[in-house]
Order: structure tokens, then sequence, then C-alpha cells
């Protein structure tokens, strides 16, 4: 499993390490974060994907384990640009992890994860993608996910 990634399911307290978890659900939902990180707005969202019938995971796209606030908007945005950018490989491998244990796979990004989000379903691992303003998908339209 990938190091950093948040696991929820139904009946799991809190988040824990992907690794040490079995699926519980068929459907599995990989939720991607802005360029804040994973704070309280991508936790919230997971738990409603959760909600929903679906095992989440939220993988940690940078290694700044404490989250920007909104304020740090310009901070947050040159970290990612300097230490993670638009390669999917992360997510691609995830992808390619998850595909077998589940029957439904959907990625769902905000803003930079929405483009990471759209990039990794060019793959054809997943079974459906939400971007939640992704503007830099623009720069990705020959893509066909």
């Amino acid at each position: 499993m990938i190091k950093d990634t948040v696991f929820f399911a139904p009946g799991v307290s809190g988040g824990s390490n992907a690794s040490s978890l079995s699926s519980r659900h068929r459907r599995a939902a990989i939720i991607l974060h802005e360029i804040y990180g994973i704070n309280a707005h991508i936790q919230r969202a997971g738990h409603e994907w959760m909600t929903r019938g679906f095992d989440i995971y939220i993988p940690a796209l940078f290694p700044h384990h404490t989250p920007f606030r909104y304020e740090q908007q310009e901070e947050a945005y040159r970290h990612f640009s300097a230490n993670v950018g638009f390669d999917p490989a992360v997510v691609t491998t995830l992808l390619h992890e998850l595909r077998t244990q589940y029957e439904t796979l959907i990625v769902v990004g905000y803003s930079v994860g929405a483009t990471l989000a759209w990039l990794s379903a060019a793959s054809g691992l997943c079974d459906g993608v939400i971007c939640y303003y992704g503007s830099r998908i623009r720069q990705y339209l020959h893509l066909a996910p």
C-alpha cells in the first residue's frame, strides 16, 4: 500500500494506515487532496463517501504531515509545484493495488487533486472520476478518461 495513505471504512473509527485493514465493501473511492494536504475538508469528503458505502483511501500526495492553512495558499502552491507536480504515478500505483480488490473503484479529486484524478483516469483502471475545480485539466484535454 502507498505510504501515508489514510483508510476509512464504516465501523472503523478514525483513520488508519491502509495496509493494516482489509476492505469492508465492494466499492472504493480514492480522494485526492488540494494543495493544502489532508485537511478537515478532505477528511469530511472521505467520511461523506464512506456513508455512501465506499471504502476510502486518501493518499498524502506530499510528505507534509501538517496540512497548510487556507491563508497559506501561496506557500502551499509553491510546495506542491516544487515537491509533487502533476505526475499521476502515486495514484496509478494505488489504482493498480486496489483494482482487484473492488468491483467499483472511483477517483475524486479537488483542485490539483482533480487534475491528478483526470490524469489517473486515463489509465483505464478506475470506473469513474469526479473532478472538483480542476482548472489545470484544460492542459490535458487530449486525454480521454
